[in-house]
């Protein structure tokens, strides 16, 4: 019996149909999709790859491994451990620019030193302490939106300020006026700026010859030609940690990322109803426990900038999260999805002037492998006894992040940014004349925000931490607390974390650690220890009879550090800190 045409037809789509259902969905989340474990894919890593390329893994993570033309196979991946065969280095792994390195014995990252040549200026140590370099030469130029794509700066057209520019590895960031400029060894440069959301660069711009020490280049102009006018407000949140009894700053920053000027805005702030307002600035309207401020035109680039102060309670837990909620709403936002950012401010004991915050604190695979970004703020105080003439941040980016990614959002003072091969940024707030604290409260303070993405081979429980130099004129750094990111586990597991029934005691701990469950159990307890760069130091085994135990730390190095515990399904995660 032949098949009508109709039963044919549907024969037809059940069959599609049928394949369609039982075909496997890929990395890139394709149905039948061709992003397969094994199979070639682009970490965005430029160092990475190699004769051997990048591939999905088996977690679906695009992954680049650092290799060399003379090796047989892979070397390994950016954060593994390896040798740099310098007996004065310590911990040596590979970068997220594929350089072996470690913690140099010698030497503070950022510190000044003499390399020994007089036609060198600024001479620092790099990333790891280990080798001294200075600048013999200048770049400059400028950055600007083309409005009319014709190639030169003329009337209309928009100069960009808060934009990464870079120059072969260094990268700098462009100031209210869209200039730019560069310290630099001698070498050939064509600086490149990183496009908007709506913009792109119009040319490559030819190398430029700073071979001879002294040269100055400057009036550079690197032109970038809309790809369609459009508004783009983003928001970002930071907060000092809220102690009993304290006010803790909270600092909001609102950005135009697009192409047009963004008018008619309204950014808003919602603490936690567990604490009262103390001071904010500058002044907004306050209903409950909401902030709004009125945001002026922001031309592309440009931010607005709105601080508050919540109070807590005397009675405030160490280990309660406080939620605060920002959000920027403008008329005709092309972007919504950057508008609305939740930050957990988590109690703690104490706190240095001198800090460091990253946000958010928690990531999930999804979000590191969209490309994720993460916010860092730096804050400091100057509580010497005289004013601070020149502010220097020195800032050895982990090696877990992407060193290409860098976006500047804005700084207290007007400063100039540079970051160097190896993932040393720096942050000059030259002539800055900072208060002290004792002649001069409220204005010995400054910050300073910029965003990083994190690499996409970063897998669930990673933990990735980092801290920063803060030189007051010619003092000794002040070293800043360490801000951490994780990347959390599967879906069903982090459904089951509880990480209120985990406490850890005494926190800063010394020899042993008091650990306490509030949980009956029925299986064994998996306990791991894992240190600020994700890497796993011990895993131990418990049996569920004792809820309360003493964990031993001797061995351990002084930093921060995660205890992860395990145990019918379920985890718990709390950090500590080792003195």
């Amino acid at each position: 019996m032949q098949p009508t045409p109709l039963r044919a037809a549907m024969t037809a789509l059940i069959l599609c149909l049928s394949t369609a259902l039982t075909a496997q969905v890929d990395c890139l989340g394709v149905n039948g999709g061709s992003a397969l474990p094994g199979t070639p894919c682009d970490d965005g890593l430029s160092y990475t790859g190699g004769i051997f390329g990048d591939t999905w893994n088996t977690n679906c993570a695009c992954v680049g491994y650092c290799d060399a033309m003379w090796d047989t196979g892979p070397i390994g991946l950016p954060g593994e451990a390896c040798n740099d065969a310098n007996p004065n280095t310590i911990n040596d792994v590979w970068s997220s620019t594929c350089i072996c390195s470690g913690t140099c014995l010698f030497g503070t990252p950022g510190g000044p030193c003499d390399d020994n040549d007089p036609l060198t200026a600024n001479d620092t140590w790099d990333a790891w302490g280990c080798s001294c370099y200075g600048y013999s030469a200048m770049l400059s130029g400028q950055v600007f939106l083309d409005m009319n794509t014709d190639g030169a700066l003329n009337a209309g057209d928009m100069l960009l300020p808060n934009r990464t520019v870079t120059a072969g590895a260094y990268t700098t960031t462009t100031d209210m006026n869209g200039d730019f400029t560069f310290t630099l060894p001698g070498g050939f440069y064509s600086p490149a700026a990183a496009p908007g959301s709506f913009d792109t660069q119009a040319q490559t711009l030819p190398f430029i010859d700073l071979t001879v020490p002294g040269t100055i280049s400057s009036g550079h102009l690197i032109a970038m030609d809309p790809t369609s006018l459009q508004g783009d407000v983003s928001v970002h949140v930071s907060s000092r940690p809220p102690r009993p009894g304290r006010t803790n700053w909270v600092t909001l920053v609102a950005k135009n990322e697009g192409t047009q000027a963004a008018a008619g805005g309204t950014l808003t702030y919602t603490w936690d109803p567990a604490q009262t307002l103390s001071y904010h600035f500058p002044a907004g309207i306050v209903v409950g426990n909401t902030i709004s401020w009125s945001v002026p035109t922001l031309q592309p680039g440009e931010t607005f900038v709105a601080h508050a102060w919540p109070l807590s309670s005397t009675s405030a837990v160490m280990g309660t999260l406080y939620q605060y909620t920002a959000q920027v709403t403008v008329p005709g936002d092309a972007v919504p999805g950057n508008d609305v950012v939740v930050l957990d401010a988590e109690v703690i004991n104490s706190w240095d002037p001198n800090d460091k915050q990253v946000t958010p604190a928690l990531l999930s695979p999804d979000d590191i492998a969209a490309g994720r970004p993460v916010d860092y703020m730096i804050r400091f105080q100057n509580t010497g006894t005289a004013s601070a003439i020149d502010v220097r941040i020195s800032d050895a980016l982990p090696i877990h992040v992407n060193v290409g990614s860098f976006v500047f959002l804005g700084s207290s003072h007007p400063c100039t940014t540079q970051i160097a091969p190896g993932g040393l940024l720096e942050f000059r707030f030259d002539g800055i004349n900072l208060p002290d604290s004792t002649s001069n409260e409220p204005n010995s303070h400054g910050w300073v925000m910029f965003r990083m993405t994190p690499n996409s081979y970063l897998l669930p429980g990673a933990v990735v931490g980092n801290n920063a130099n803060i030189f007051f004129d010619f003092n000794a750094p002040v070293l800043t607390n360490t801000a951490t990111f994780e990347v959390q586990l599967a879906t069903t597991v982090a459904e089951g974390i509880r990480s209120e029934e985990l406490r850890l005691w005494p926190n800063p701990a010394r020899d042993a650690l008091n650990v306490a469950l509030d949980r009956s159990l029925t299986g064994a307890c998996h306990i791991a220890l894992v240190d600020a760069q994700g890497r796993m130091v011990r895993l131990l085994q418990h049996t569920p009879n004792d809820r309360a135990f003493t964990l031993p730390l001797q061995g351990l190095a002084t930093g921060l550090y995660q205890l992860r515990i395990e145990a019918d399904g379920l985890v718990w995660n709390r950090r500590f800190v080792k003195e």
